[in-house]
């Protein structure tokens, strides 16, 4: 039986937002020639903190592709 890849999920970590929606966006235009579905496109903000204080915020993507 030949093996053919159905889902992979990419997480990412950057510095700003405008970079984060960005590779959303990037992800949507690119998944017709890329031969996948984008199934799930996010993105969240994680704070830093120390001490209660916040240092600086990093922003989580997650891209979900699938493949048929």
């Amino acid at each position: 039986m030949a093996r053919q890849l159905l889902k992979t999920t990419d997480v990412w970590l950057t510095e700003n937002e405008e970079e984060a929606m960005s590779m959303v966006e990037d992800a949507k235009e690119k998944q017709t020639e890329g031969g996948y579905m984008l199934t799930k496109g996010s993105y969240t903000a994680k704070p830093k903190k120390s001490k209660g204080e916040i240092l600086y915020i990093e922003y989580k993507v997650t891209i979900e592709k699938t493949f048929d």
